[in-house]
């Protein structure tokens, strides 16, 4: 059938349907024609035609997700793919052990896509998943925002980004290039990030002004990387509000260990609150004294002290704490 052969309703309808995710080659058997005439109507009708890539996708995907970043959600994948993302040119992919699932599923459905993650068992037994991005139009666009081929010595931070987003761009970075330890014998809490040194300086200078707090960079041996390290209990708490503290999109695993850490330090501040009042009281056995004075905890006083302390209105650590240490207390007082 010539291209004259259209009717005006057959066009129409042809355009309609083409819009709605038929293919030429599809609508071109219905209408007794080639999928080059189907291709003229449409380019005579000022549709423009899909790409050849279009065409031959499997998996549905929201090419345009990273037009531009003015949501936290955007910021905070974006920091994760500049962290764990590897691009090698016609994909970029996402790696995660298989814990991480949760992340990479919400990932999966920003970008609007029905694609399953790959399954990878290394040699040492580990499991991973991989999710996968073969889109041309948004592996040129994430290239563009950073995420480009052997990032490692060449990301620097996206000072482009609204202010208001650093947080959630942090939060992602450190989610998928960070760690946060926490020493219970030492009673301490350390975040670091690991990067190049323009990187980590460009986010030293931003996370000190912004929390007026003082990081640190060290050097990794046996690498040219950096690590970006916060130490101490007051700074490591206020950087850790500030990331996860109104987060909306996190790695569960990394947000589990900023709760743990604040229950940490809820208890470790009644203990040091009960210290200084313990301390004021004057009325301890000179054993509890000897005590004291080495700074030894509240909790190691003997149980007459505790009643004693009770008794006269002064805070005590909670019920669950003191009964941690209380055969021990009873056994040094025999």
């Amino acid at each position: 059938m010539s291209r004259k052969a259209f009717s005006s309703e057959l066009e129409e309808t042809i355009c309609h349907e083409y819009e709605s995710g038929l293919s030429t080659l599809k609508l071109a058997a219905p209408a007794g024609s080639s999928w080059s005439v189907i291709y003229h109507c449409l380019k005579r009708n000022g549709i423009t035609c899909r790409s050849r890539s279009h065409q031959r996708r499997i998996y549905s995907i929201d090419e345009n997700c990273f037009d531009v970043i003015d949501s936290a959600e955007q910021a905070y994948f974006l920091g994760l793919l500049y962290a764990d993302g590897g691009n090698t040119g016609g994909a970029i992919s996402l790696q995660l052990i298989e814990h991480d699932r949760d992340i990479l599923e919400r990932l999966n459905l920003f970008l609007g896509s029905d694609k399953p993650l790959l399954r990878v068992e290394t040699a040492d037994g580990k499991i991973y998943l991989k999710l996968l991005i073969s889109n041309k139009k948004l592996i040129e666009r994430l290239d563009s925002l950073g995420v480009c081929r052997r990032k490692t010595f060449l990301i620097r931070f996206p000072s482009w980004l609204d202010s208001k987003l650093y947080a959630d761009f942090v939060r992602g970075y450190l989610d998928g290039d960070g760690s946060i330890s926490i020493d219970l014998k030492r009673r301490k809490c350390q975040l670091s990030i690991v990067s190049n040194r323009d990187f980590c300086l460009d986010l030293k200078h931003i996370v000190d002004a912004a929390l007026d707090i003082n990081t640190s960079i060290q050097d990794i041996k046996g690498t040219q990387a950096k690590r970006l390290v916060c130490s101490g209990n007051r700074q490591s708490h206020k950087l850790l509000n500030w990331l996860y503290g109104n987060a909306s999109t996190k790695l569960s695993r990394k947000f589990e260990k900023y709760l743990e850490f604040n229950c940490l330090v809820s208890e470790w501040q009644s203990e040091g609150r009960y210290r200084k009042r313990a301390l004021k009281a004057n009325s301890f056995c000179r054993n509890c004294s000897r005590e004291v004075s080495s700074g030894r905890r509240a909790l190691d006083r003997c149980h007459a002290c505790y009643r004693y302390l009770k008794n006269n209105g002064i805070d005590c650590p909670p019920e669950r704490m003191r009964r941690n240490r209380m055969e021990s207390c009873i056994r040094s007082e025999r």
